[in-house]
């Protein structure tokens, strides 16, 4: 039901509570959000002021580093939005269509905005420096691939609310 599986059942899968699942759909969906925020806050406060501190020399460098921080907080800031909803209401199935429209739009701004510091990232690809100063850029560009990858599975699931509820509560059919 995801974009990418075996990345959702990894992320998940140490995560989500097997007996709590048992008994409601609920931690598929907010789980699904948390390993994207999680993966967003490391970006936040490891990946970039990591990179930072080699990216002394040139200032796009820098500059692109510090937007695509804006960025992805911006993005992690929007997740928490869908999350809080659901902490809310811890029954997905009682949300109603509006509180379910706002996560998507919630979630697919995330998104954007993380494909967009992405980007930013791979306009300086030719003047960051080689050695650790590229090493920290690309691992910050991989921490966002990871959540964008993270994201679109999230909302994967969430356009597929209907159908996970109606399968969690008619195994049979």
């Amino acid at each position: 039901m995801t974009r990418y599986p075996d990345l959702c059942y990894d992320s998940m899968s140490s995560i989500i509570n097997r007996t709590v699942l048992k008994s409601t759909p609920g931690p598929i969906f907010s789980t699904s959000l948390q390993v994207a925020i999680d993966e967003l806050e490391n970006i936040i406060t490891i990946s970039i002021p990591r990179a930072l501190s080699f990216a002394t020399k040139n200032s796009s460098v820098r500059s692109r580093l510090l937007e695509c921080l804006a960025r992805v907080q911006d993005s992690s800031s929007s997740l928490n939005k869908s999350l809080g909803t659901l902490r809310v209401d811890a029954d997905v199935g009682l949300l109603t269509y509006e509180e379910m429209d706002n996560m998507n739009v919630w979630t697919r701004a995330a998104r954007s905005n993380a494909s967009k510091c992405f980007l930013a990232l791979k306009e300086i690809d030719d003047v960051v420096e080689e050695g650790e100063e590229k090493r920290r850029v690309e691992e910050v560009k991989f921490g966002v691939e990871k959540a964008n990858k993270y994201m679109t599975n999230s909302i994967w699931l969430l356009q597929s609310r209907d159908t996970i509820l109606f399968d969690f509560y008619n195994p049979f059919f």
